[in-house]
């Protein structure tokens, strides 16, 4: 809108200064006619010094400025002021028509009332004036005529003012919705972000929790070698078994610690998940908002255009009507012709019925050339509505790719909480065989002549915890692609979002 306000602010400087300098050129005429003074030439010289430097000084600090329109609509208004109070033509006050295009131009209700106002009070005055000083030579038709036009082009400013205000009001909310729409896909992208980094971090430490588990039971297995190697060393063997055994219990330990801290963060990620669902859908409800204001938008613009091809039928039958009067009072001027003498004041009124006509043709011809111009500029408007729809239709494209999108994180979500569980389970088991390997370290120390079995036992437990450690780092594994493509969707996600 800012960008619209300039460009406005620029052409309205162009126009109005183009109209008030053929307007002070048409007092210099009447000047030289000696219709006017020169006093009222240097002040209106003046006036227009003083009035475009200021609005050209605002303009330069900032085009976007509200004043620069106020400041135009009044250097405007006080020659055309002079001009309606002191001319002695019925069609002067048309004169006012091109401030009212300026003031459209904006889209400022208040502006086109400021201008119907004091339209209306220069108008009052203007018919006033006009009946006292008998301007319109007793022809009560054309006075009539002169307050029918005037009463319409302030009518329809109004009009306009007020659809105008409507459109740029609805246009407003179009745009603050879409600002809230942009923030909270900018929400979703951080929220999935910082998920994706808690799943990379919790991958790479199950990753090295396996591994120092694979270590240690590595170095279990160099110690029931040495047991087996001499008996004369079996009990200094065991003690250190048992120790080793003792690490190993505090690193499964630690190893199901982390897997239930690791459970809590799945959970959490499962919040994050659903709170995000129902930003999406909040997202939808207001991309459904939008279309249904862009729609409204669309209406009230076609319906003002049906109103200005209703009001170009009846100018048409104005013109016609204005032809057929024309033509009746040429054989009105022929039969008056016909009877000579007697005639001469019939062929006046009809001579005066005709220039009547005449001026009804030319007020009908500039009717009909201001209803294109409202025609063309609704065209316009509707082609910038079905703009807008058409990004509501891209929009709601985007909000179905994210909820795909998020379906796909859900059931991945899922997929993960089931393989953690699996975990839990794996780390109790290994527990349970830690406290096996104890029981059966501390019957080889108190009776030597089980060692071959109890290294039996022993050897079996090691190779159940080096499979216990290869699903573990299997599972390490899957969690690792998991991140990997919930970035990769993280990506996908935040690209449209900052577009």
């Amino acid at each position: 809108m800012d960008f619209i306000l300039k460009k406005a602010n620029f052409y309205a400087l162009i126009l109005s200064f183009s109209l008030y300098f053929l307007l002070l050129v048409g007092f210099i005429i009447e000047y030289l006619k000696g219709n006017r003074s020169l006093t009222l030439i240097i002040f209106l010289f003046a006036l227009l010094l003083v009035t475009y430097g200021t609005a050209i000084g605002i303009y330069i600090k900032n085009k976007g400025s509200v004043f620069i329109r106020y400041v135009l609509a009044v250097s405007f208004l006080i020659p055309y002021g002079i001009s309606i109070i002191s001319s002695t033509s019925m069609v002067t006050f048309t004169f006012i028509l091109p401030i009212f295009v300026i003031g459209f131009m904006f889209f400022d209700r208040k502006l086109i009332a400021l201008l119907a106002i004091v339209s209306a009070i220069l108008s009052i005055i203007f018919v006033l004036r006009a009946v006292s000083l008998n301007l319109h030579n007793g022809n009560t038709t054309s006075l009539v005529v002169t307050i029918i036009v005037m009463l319409g082009f302030i009518i329809a400013g109004s009009m306009v003012g007020t659809v105008n205000h409507q459109m740029v009001r609805d246009i407003n909310i179009f745009l603050d919705n879409e600002h809230k729409n942009m923030d909270i896909k900018q929400a979703i992208a951080n929220h999935l972000e910082e998920i994706m980094e808690t799943l990379t971090k919790t991958a790479n430490t199950l990753a090295e929790n396996s591994q120092k588990s694979s270590k240690v039971a590595d170095e279990i297995a160099i110690t029931i070698g040495e047991i087996a190697v001499g008996a004369g060393e079996q009990a200094k063997d065991t003690i250190e078994g048992a120790s080793v055994i003792e690490d190993l219990g505090r690193n499964i330990e630690k190893e199901q610690t982390n897997t239930i801290d690791l459970k809590k963060v799945t959970d959490q990620i499962n919040n994050l998940k659903d709170e995000g669902i129902i930003i999406l859908k909040d997202l939808t409800e207001k991309t459904r908002m939008s279309a249904e204001a862009t729609k409204h938008i669309s209406d009230t613009i076609l319906q003002t255009n049906d109103s200005a091809q209703e009001i170009a039928n009846a100018s048409d039958m104005i013109k016609s009507i204005a032809n057929q009067t024309n033509l009746l009072a040429l054989n009105a001027a022929i039969e008056a012709a016909r009877a000579g003498e007697s005639g001469k004041g019939f062929a006046v009124v009809a001579d005066e019925i005709r220039k009547l006509a005449e001026q009804s043709d030319g007020f009908t011809e500039e009717i009909a050339r201001i209803i294109n111009h409202l025609i063309e500029k609704t065209s316009g408007a509707v082609k910038t509505v079905e703009a807008l729809t058409e990004a509501v239709t891209l929009q709601n494209t985007s909000v179905d790719r994210t909820n795909q999108v998020y379906e796909g994180i859900s059931v991945a979500i899922d997929n993960m909480k089931d393989d953690i569980s699996e975990m839990i389970l794996s780390c109790q088991a290994m527990v349970d065989r830690k406290n096996e390997i104890i029981g059966t370290i501390d019957s080889l120390s108190a009776i030597s002549e089980e060692n071959a079995a109890g290294t039996e036992e022993v050897s079996a437990s090691i190779q159940e915890q080096t499979a216990s450690m290869e699903i573990i780092a299997n599972i390490s594994q899957d969690l690792v692609k998991v991140t990997e493509e919930m970035a990769s969707t993280i990506i996908g996600f935040k690209t449209p979002a900052n577009e």
